[in-house]
C-alpha cells in the first residue's frame, strides 16, 4: 500500500506538513531537527521527497546541506499556513 502512495500523499500528512512549514530559505537540514517534529532520519527522507516534488532545492556546503524553497514550495507553504490557521486556530 505504501508503494502506491503519490508524492502528494507522502508530504501532506500532519507531521511532514508541519515540518515543511518550518523550512526557511538558507536553513541547514540539521536545523530542522531542533523542532522535534520527526526523527532526523525521517527529516532526511522528507527532504528527498520535497526535492523530488520540486518544492525545495538543496546545496551541499562542506558538511552541511542548505535548503532553498522553490517557487512551487513557496506557494505550497503559503497554502499550508492558511489551512493550518483554519484547522488549528490556537496553535502558532
Amino acid at each position: 500500500m505504501l508503494k502506491e502512495m503519490t508524492l502528494l500523499d507522502k508530504y501532506m500528512f500532519r507531521k511532514p506538513a508541519f515540518l515543511f512549514l518550518k523550512i526557511k530559505d538558507g536553513m541547514f537540514e540539521a536545523e530542522l531537527d531542533k523542532f522535534n517534529i520527526v526523527t532526523y532520519s525521517h527529516i532526511v527522507d522528507l527532504i528527498k521527497i520535497y526535492e523530488e516534488a520540486g518544492l525545495i532545492t538543496t546545496k551541499v556546503e562542506g558538511r552541511k546541506r542548505i535548503i532553498t524553497l522553490t517557487e512551487k514550495g513557496i506557494k505550497l507553504k503559503k497554502h499550508l499556513k492558511e489551512i493550518k490557521k483554519e484547522l488549528v486556530p490556537f496553535n502558532t
